[in-house]
């Protein structure tokens, strides 16, 4: 017998010999393999906006407010957006980063920065979907 090949098959007959020698039991119970699950992609998609309203406020001002799906809205003041997360609110719907607030109850807000209020009572005049609503309220 070739030299090299005599311990390939006593090591082959000693693994045989543990198999055959371990209890049925034992093989039954022990743990099926888990199949491995590949990895969900993370969810990069942009969130989609719930509603979209335009605001007319005093002195002619106004600005846009899109309301979007991760409790966020989406100022635009002239060329100025702002991304603003939902704080708590003792009436009505307040967003806010520290700095720019935009509080809202039905279909009038303001919008404060700082502490004083820039864009005073506005009233909703037009959704997201073009539809007019002055006068419904």
């Amino acid at each position: 017998m070739n030299r090299a090949i005599a311990p390939l098959l006593v090591a082959l007959t000693f693994s045989t010999s543990l198999v055959t020698a371990c209890p049925v039991s034992a093989q039954q119970d022990a743990p099926a393999a888990e199949p491995v699950s590949e990895p969900t992609p993370a969810d990069d998609s942009e969130p989609s906006v719930i509603n979209g309203v335009r605001y007319r406020c005093d002195d002619g001002k106004g600005f846009t407010a899109d309301y979007l799906s991760n409790n966020t809205v989406r100022a635009t003041f002239g060329t100025r957006v702002f991304v603003l997360p939902q704080v708590v609110s003792a009436s009505g719907i307040r967003y806010s980063d520290g700095s720019v607030t935009l509080n809202s109850k039905g279909d009038e807000a303001f919008v404060e920065v700082g502490d004083k209020v820039l864009f005073k009572n506005c009233v909703a005049v037009q959704t997201l979907q073009g539809q007019t609503i002055e006068g419904l309220w």
